[in-house]
């Protein structure tokens, strides 16, 4: 089968089909893949630009955070110092139970009945320890008490 020849026209056309053809697959495979990789590019330098600015001014503030790491060390020290410490959730009801009615003499409340509840674990180290009390007195009294406790 012989292949007719082509015309002037219809070679000039497939030329142009060629030609279009070769640009489309440039711009396709060539140019927008380094767009993208460009529009990427800046994507990530706008978050380092950003992370490194974060860490000039921690650095900056780094007196700033020590001194609210030392007050937050000092509130924690403070805090374990109000922990009753014990192995026994017994012991620590009873240790409660002891600040409790210290401070209710002391305010002029009577204690009229006290009840333990039941201990309940926090992590592997706590447990919270709870006492259900009835109190009795005047309210200014009452309030100075719940104050001090």
């Amino acid at each position: 089968m012989k292949m007719p020849k082509l015309s002037k026209r219809d070679k000039r056309t497939l030329w142009v089909g060629a030609i279009a053809g070769a640009i489309i697959l440039f711009v396709m495979y060539g140019i927008m893949p380094l767009s993208e990789a460009s529009d990427n590019l800046d994507g990530e330098l706008r978050e380092k630009a950003a992370l490194l600015q974060r860490s000039i001014q921690a650095v900056e503030n780094e007196d700033v955070y020590r001194s609210q790491l030392a007050t937050l060390e000092s509130m924690l020290d403070h805090y374990r110092g109000q922990l009753l410490d014990s192995n026994d959730g017994t012991v620590a009801r009873v240790q409660l139970e002891e600040i409790v009615r210290g401070l209710a003499e002391s305010n002029g409340v009577t204690i009229s009945r006290s009840n333990p509840l039941q201990e309940t674990k926090i992590g592997d180290r706590y447990s919270q320890v709870k006492i259900q009390i009835n109190l009795t007195g005047d309210m200014p009294e009452l309030t100075s008490f719940i104050y001090d406790l």
